[in-house]
C-alpha cells in the first residue's frame, strides 16, 4: 500500500488526479528527491528490467503498461529507441490515468519542455510539458523539508 510522506503531500494531490510528474534524472539534487519518493511509492527501474528479464524490445512496453500501482519510473532510456516507435511523453500521460506516476526524465526538463537526445538523431524528443507536473529537485538539510519545487505545466 502506498504511504505518501508529509513532504510529498502536495505532489500526491496532483498525481492522484492523473497528472504525471517528471523531474530531471541527472540533477545533482535528484538523489534527495528519489530517497523521499522511494519511501512512499514503488521505484521501478526499466533499465534493470531490460538487463534481467526482457527478451524482446516490446517486452519493455508491455512491462510499463502492466504497472498498476503508484510508481517512480527510472532508467527508461530504452523507451526512446526508434525500433519501439513510442511517443514517450504520451505513454507517461496515458499511464498516469491508470496509476499515479512520477518519472525520472533522462533528458532535459527546461522552459516547460521535455527533451531527450540531440536534434537530428532518431531518438530525439522535444515535447511540450503540458499536462505534466514538473519537479525541480533541491537539496535539503532536514527530513521534513520538501526536496523539490513544483511547477504545473
Amino acid at each position: 500500500m502506498t504511504r505518501w510522506t508529509t513532504v510529498l503531500e502536495p505532489l500526491r494531490v496532483h498525481v492522484e488526479r492523473g497528472r504525471p510528474a517528471v523531474f530531471p534524472q541527472h540533477d545533482p539534487a535528484t538523489p534527495v528527491l528519489l530517497d523521499a519518493l522511494e519511501h512512499s511509492v514503488t521505484l521501478t527501474s526499466i533499465g534493470q528490467f531490460v538487463a534481467q528479464v526482457a527478451h524482446e524490445p516490446h517486452d519493455v512496453l508491455e512491462h510499463v503498461r502492466a504497472i498498476n500501482e503508484p510508481t517512480v519510473l527510472t532508467d527508461f532510456d530504452v523507451l526512446f529507441h526508434p525500433m519501439l516507435a513510442t511517443d514517450v511523453p504520451a505513454l507517461l500521460k496515458q499511464h498516469s490515468r491508470r496509476a499515479p506516476l512520477v518519472a525520472a526524465w533522462p533528458g532535459t526538463v527546461r522552459a516547460n519542455r521535455l527533451t531527450y537526445s540531440a536534434a537530428g538523431r532518431a531518438d530525439y524528443v522535444d515535447a511540450p510539458a503540458t499536462g505534466f507536473v514538473i519537479l525541480h529537485p533541491r537539496a535539503t538539510t532536514f527530513p521534513d523539508e520538501v526536496p523539490y519545487r513544483m511547477e504545473i505545466a
